[in-house]
């Protein structure tokens, strides 16, 4: 049941947020949070992570489809494994699933986190990477204790 409450705050703060940010921040313009380090910047990614492969929208919505099919399919099976990488599995799909939205609803993605010595990301890409960091910790955890 969290799995999906998870999942699911973590697509509405997503999608929240891409609303309210360009709402309020013009394309082209920046609003400093903390000066030097982050910066709300509404960019359209019309590519994937860094902007690589732009124009591949099509490519980009049918492999979010897949993985959150295949993470609800084998939802019985995440839901026998460890906390930590229940909580890794929840951050991906709702990420997934609020980057999906943007390509199907604009056709690109609406970033607007700026730490200025990095690509503009969004909290869909934030939770995608940072439920990859959980699940890989959990696998070197569990990997280590096996070993032992």
């Amino acid at each position: 049941m969290y799995f999906f409450l998870i999942a699911f705050l973590v697509l509405l703060l997503d999608q929240v947020s891409k609303l309210v940010v360009p709402y309020f921040i013009p394309s082209g313009h920046s609003l400093t949070i903390i000066s030097k380090i982050l910066y709300l910047t509404p960019i359209k990614n019309k590519g994937a992570a860094f902007g690589i492969f732009p124009g591949q929208t099509s490519f980009f919505i049918v492999c979010a489809l897949l993985i959150i099919i295949l993470i609800i399919v084998y939802y019985r099976k995440i839901k026998k494994l460890s906390p930590l990488f229940h909580l890794g599995i929840a951050f991906q799909l709702g990420g997934a699933g609020g980057n999906l939205i943007d390509r199907i609803r604009y056709g690109y993605v609406i970033d607007f986190l700026d730490l200025r010595v990095w690509p503009v990301f969004n909290f869909a890409d934030l939770s995608i990477v940072t439920g990859a960091g959980l699940i890989l910790y959990e696998i070197f955890r569990s990997l280590r204790q096996s070993q032992k």
